[in-house]
């Protein structure tokens, strides 16, 4: 027969025919069947061969008592079938060759590679759970049916990674998953960039930094401490909370990062032993809630009456001293310390705009050094100013600073009498030196004023320490007037008796008939060295004859006490007639007086 061809595995069915020399076929006649060789083909007694291992051809042999035919068969291996991995893809490194290498087989229906085999063979990513390139060569010739990959690498970290393999006229086939881990640390990044926060308050979401390889796969097993500092630093705000953490699973979480100065453009630097250092994006620091006041612009010193400048300013503040820019609440002024007594006026208050109240009209009418003004707002606790000074203004008129009071005839007014050049606000023009005139106004005793009445101010006071009026009067009052200023008036005071010196007869002894009542009544009064009647004496009085021509005898009561400064002798008599007659007046202590002559005809 013809060569035949058998796959290895499979089985061919070959028949014998006997026949005579003449070419009967001969029936019954038993055949014998045989293999030249069996390790690569078997028959059996029916005649079937059975490829058992590519080769050949091998004789079978057909044997009939002396005749033998044969037939050549020859074994041939099983077409490609399947492509199978005959060596899986293992975990390995990011970047690292895949190891050991990946084979994939075109194995025939039983699993065999089919040797002879050249098919291209084409390598590609199955599952991609990290979004990882496939490098290296991924397409290779099989040689005797097995294509062998030696440069196979991934970049991206992930697990259940699997390679698909494929090759025209079969079915693709997949690896068995595996895991790529990643790399040594190679960078860092900002993961989590710092966003905009307050002032004093935690960063929120949490900065976080990633360590990362050289294919920007977190490095998870990295532990060396990242630790973050200020970069751009816009305002010399200090960053405060943990700044170096251990990264968990290649990232460093930074919870409690705090800045105190608010400012735009912050940035925040990561730096790591061995790499690199990172910056992080720009952001910005926003005050916080408003938590004082504070005088940015204090009060100058001023004149009584105009209004403070530069204008004042006060700034609403957070815990940190930053301005509050968005508050709009209203501020307002009042005086603190008070030394001269002022009243603020102008307009105390004021609507902040930017987190600054701006105060361009505040006045004060009264001089004096040591002012303070405080500034409030609801909710937040008051401020006091820098101390300023009031001056006074220009100078308008005289002003009494000590008044006359009460004083006795002749004594000087004590205290001294005072006189003041003053602004319009009252205030003493301390520069001024002219000079104050004083005089009397009212003047009820008809007194008459001495003493040094010009004086020169002395840092615009004019003090009069030697004034003295000799009649006693209420109700007096004095002016001081200077050249070009209004004058002034001073309140009303008296002028009281002074000291009892002597004794006066007020009321003389009339003529009288002998041991008739002297009428109307002999009255001595006690003065004062400016014959001012004494009216708080109380003294004994006793009256005489200083001239007795008719040697009369004085009968009555010839001692009295005063009364309001004033004996009142009712019932003086005389017995004897005769003409000039003179009465004393007599006291311990004081001059005595001699009465008027009169005739007891």
């Amino acid at each position: 027969p013809t060569p035949a061809q058998v796959e290895q595995g499979q089985t061919i069915k070959l028949s014998a025919t006997v026949t005579d020399s003449a070419g009967n076929v001969v029936q019954g006649q038993p055949i014998v069947w045989a293999s030249s060789d069996p390790a690569v083909a078997t028959v059996n007694g029916s005649g079937e061969v059975s490829g058992l291992a590519a080769g050949g051809p091998v004789t079978i042999a057909a044997t009939a008592d002396t005749a033998t035919g044969i037939a050549l068969v020859t074994v041939v291996h099983p077409p490609p079938a399947v492509l199978v991995f005959s060596v899986e893809p293992t975990d390995v490194v990011a970047g690292e060759d895949l190891a050991p290498w990946v084979q994939v087989t075109v194995a025939d229906r039983f699993g065999s590679p089919v040797v002879g085999d050249a098919s291209p063979i084409t390598l590609a990513l199955g599952s991609n759970p990290g979004g990882a390139t496939l490098g290296g060569t991924i397409t290779v010739t099989a040689q005797d049916g097995i294509a062998t990959f030696s440069d196979l690498t991934l970049d991206r970290t992930g697990v259940g990674y699997t390679l698909v393999a494929s090759t025209p006229g079969l079915s693709s086939v997949a690896s068995t998953p595996f895991a790529v881990t990643p790399a040594g640390a190679a960078s860092l990044i900002f993961s989590v960039e710092p966003s905009d926060a307050q002032a004093g308050t935690s960063i929120s979401p949490a900065v976080t930094v990633s360590v990362l390889d050289g294919f920007g796969n977190l490095a998870t097993a990295d532990t060396t401490s990242v630790f973050v500092s200020l970069g751009q630093n816009p305002s010399g705000g200090t960053l405060s909370g943990t700044t170096l953490v251990a990264p968990v699973n290649g990232v460093a979480t930074f919870s409690d990062l705090r800045l105190d100065k608010t400012g735009a453009g912050y940035t925040l630097v990561a730096s790591r032993a061995g790499l690199a250092a990172r910056t992080s994006d720009p952001f910005a620091i926003l005050p916080g809630p408003p938590a004082r006041l504070a005088f940015t612009e204090e009060p100058s010193d001023a004149t009584a009456g105009t209004a403070i400048a530069p204008a004042i300013e006060v700034t609403v503040l957070d815990a940190f001293d930053n301005i509050v820019v968005t508050d709009a609440s209203t501020v307002s002024l009042s005086i603190g310390a008070n030394p001269g007594g002022s009243t603020l006026s102008g307009v105390p208050a004021s609507t902040v705009v930017g987190g600054v109240a701006r105060f361009a009209d505040i006045r004060l009418d009264k001089a004096g050094n040591g002012y303070t003004l405080v500034a409030s707002r609801t909710g937040l606790p008051g401020a006091t100013s820098a101390p300023f000074a009031i001056t006074a203004g220009p100078p308008v008129a005289v002003e009494y600073r000590v008044e006359p009071t009460t004083a006795a005839a002749g004594a000087p007014i004590t205290p001294p009498v005072r006189v003041a050049v003053v602004d319009g606000f009252g205030n003493a023009v301390t520069s001024s030196s002219v000079p104050i005139d004083i005089q009397i106004a009212s003047n009820p005793g008809g007194s008459t004023l001495s003493g040094t009445t010009r004086v020169d101010a002395i840092q615009g006071i004019a003090t009069f320490s030697d004034l003295s009026l000799n009649k006693t009067g209420s109700g007096y009052t004095l002016r001081a007037s200077s050249s070009g200023l209004a004058s002034s008036t001073s309140q009303g005071f008296t002028i009281v008796p002074g000291q009892p010196i002597r004794l006066d007869f007020t009321v003389q002894p009339t003529d009288s008939d002998p041991l008739a009542v002297i009428s109307p009544p002999v009255e001595v009064t006690v003065l004062d060295p400016f014959g001012n009647v004494v009216t708080g004496s109380t003294i004994a009085i006793t009256v005489g004859l200083a001239l007795n021509p008719g040697g009369s005898i004085l009968s009555g009561t010839t001692t009295q006490f005063a009364s309001n400064g004033v004996a009142v002798f009712d019932d003086l008599s005389l017995d004897k007639s005769g003409n000039n007659y003179l009465l004393s007046a007599g006291t311990p202590g004081l001059i005595g007086s001699l009465s008027d002559f009169f005739d007891i005809p």
